[in-house]
């Protein structure tokens, strides 16, 4: 499907009038704004989002009820969802052409599957629903490669496509290029000219060019090449969608997991054209933790994606092993544990949140949304505490915890507001703190009396106390009422 004529007008218009600077309240869609500070952040439609919940993985390549899904999310405040563009296993619906006899061409179109996806992606955008699309499949990695159904030579009309795999080491999908196989790489990248082309248009998709890229299982020449590979690639997918919509820069990333710390990750971190840091937390010993990706957040002046939730600490990956620290969405016992789980990221100023909710492959996942969960109303506390922000860009982690509850203990402040959250140690629930008093020092607020407001994360309502307090010198006292668990504090003046 080729641009509607709105976009056209819009590409046109952006010829002949003079260049926009956008601020806060106009830019369309997803932009990054802040770049290379430690208060990068994203908006959507010019404000300051937070998208958090379970991904809908598979719904563009199985049948899947995204509309009941979807009233579910909206009802409860949850507007983020995960999806593969394609995946091996699941190809009731694939975005490329099957050929008469049976093989896959890769570089031609079934537009059946992308009249089917602009039915789904205006409808999520119509209710506020962000997607983070995942492009290309695990990358490398060898036998456990979602991509092999469609790049082995056998599944396509492409010869040239038998370089990617030699003796099951898919390090030759990156490659391509390195190597002088031009041609081969042409077959590969179509579907991303094809996927710009589709998607410009929609304001609510930010592009993950690789699920798991398996760099860990790479050699050093192997990362090299895979080097040259995103070079061309990221610099190519930019110009292309910026060639249809010179009103705005997508929001590009690449998934680190699987990617030890080093120079390749940090390569693709520092890259300008991977504008987001994204990192998965459910496979294997490489995830980061909420401080370790301040960290990363204060030195690459990148947003954070934490994608497949885990508490820490993790564990390494052995494949066919439950991850029995992954939170999934399916276990309604885990509510809590969600819960403290999402605050944590929201006080690492982390905007795109994913809940782990694997695929449809078995009949345990298709389980009804609506009340399977307890979840779904804290989530509901936690979108109404959003809109009570008053100054989220230029909330930086300043201020200290000198006397207060909690194993966990985070603060964020500005000169004009201030959030602090405190929770029991991670993987517990069920624990009760006394009232106290709470002593705050080293905020980033003005000297002056601020009002407060005492958030109770699970319950209904949210606000369990209104009271104030005076700042001075960055200090200030504030008298907490006994709670389970968690419990926020929002200082605004």
């Amino acid at each position: 499907m080729k641009f509607r004529y709105w976009m056209l007008v819009l590409l046109v218009l952006s010829l002949i009038l003079p260049e926009t600077s956008y601020s806060e309240g106009k830019n369309p869609g997803l932009a990054v704004h802040n770049p290379g500070t430690r208060l990068a952040y994203i908006t959507h439609n010019g404000q300051p989002l937070l998208a958090f919940g379970c991904h809908f993985e598979y719904m563009l390549f199985d049948d899947y009820d995204y509309k009941h899904w979807t009233a579910w999310a909206v009802q409860h405040g949850i507007n983020h969802c995960r999806t593969r563009l394609y995946h091996a296993y699941y190809r009731k619906h694939s975005p490329f052409l099957k050929t008469e006899n049976g093989k896959y061409d890769l570089t031609q179109w079934d537009e059946s599957y992308w009249e089917r996806f602009h039915e789904i992606v205006p409808y999520l955008e119509s209710r506020g629903i962000i997607v983070h699309l995942l492009i290309f499949p695990q990358g490398t990695g060898g036998y456990w490669w979602q991509g092999d159904k469609y790049y082995l030579p056998e599944n396509n009309v492409h010869p040239e496509t038998a370089f990617i795999r030699p003796n099951k080491n898919t390090a030759g999908f990156w490659q391509s290029l390195a190597r002088g196989k031009r041609k081969l790489y042409e077959i590969q990248t179509a579907i991303l000219w094809k996927l710009i082309d589709e998607t410009a248009e929609y304001d609510n998709i930010y592009y993950d060019l690789c699920h798991e890229p398996f760099i860990h299982a790479m050699d050093l020449d192997a990362r090299q090449d895979m080097q040259v590979f995103l070079e061309e690639t990221s610099k190519r997918f930019v110009r292309i969608y910026q060639e249809l919509r010179p009103d705005k820069v997508p929001v590009l990333g690449l998934d680190t997991d699987f990617t030890p710390p080093g120079p390749m990750r940090d390569w693709i971190y520092n890259h300008d054209r991977f504008n987001l840091m994204i990192q998965g937390q459910n496979h294997d010993q490489f995830y980061s933790t909420t401080s370790e990706a301040i960290a990363l957040r204060k030195r690459f002046g990148k947003p954070f994606c934490p994608q497949e939730s885990l508490d820490p600490p993790g564990i390494i990956h052995i494949p066919d092993i439950k991850h029995t620290n992954a939170l999934t969405y399916f276990d309604p016992q885990l509510r809590t544990h969600l819960r403290k789980y999402v605050w944590r990221w929201i006080m690492a100023k982390s905007q795109l949140i994913d809940i782990y909710q694997k695929s449809l492959s078995t009949e345990k996942e298709r389980y009804e949304p609506f009340k399977h969960s307890e979840f779904e109303n804290d989530a509901l506390i936690i979108r109404n505490f959003w809109t009570e922000l008053t100054d989220y860009p230029h909330l930086d982690f300043q201020g200290a915890v000198e006397a207060g509850p909690g194993t966990v203990q985070m603060v964020l402040s500005s000169p004009r507001e201030a959030v602090a959250y405190f929770s029991s140690r991670v993987g517990a629930k069920n624990i009760t703190f006394e009232a106290q008093e709470l002593q705050l020092v080293r905020l980033g607020l003005a000297d002056g009396e601020y009002d407060v407001e005492i958030w109770k994360p699970s319950a209904m309502g949210g606000v369990m106390k209104r009271t104030s307090c005076n700042v001075e010198d960055g200090s200030a006292l504030i008298e907490l009422p006994a709670f389970v668990d968690d419990l926020v504090v929002h200082i605004l003046d």
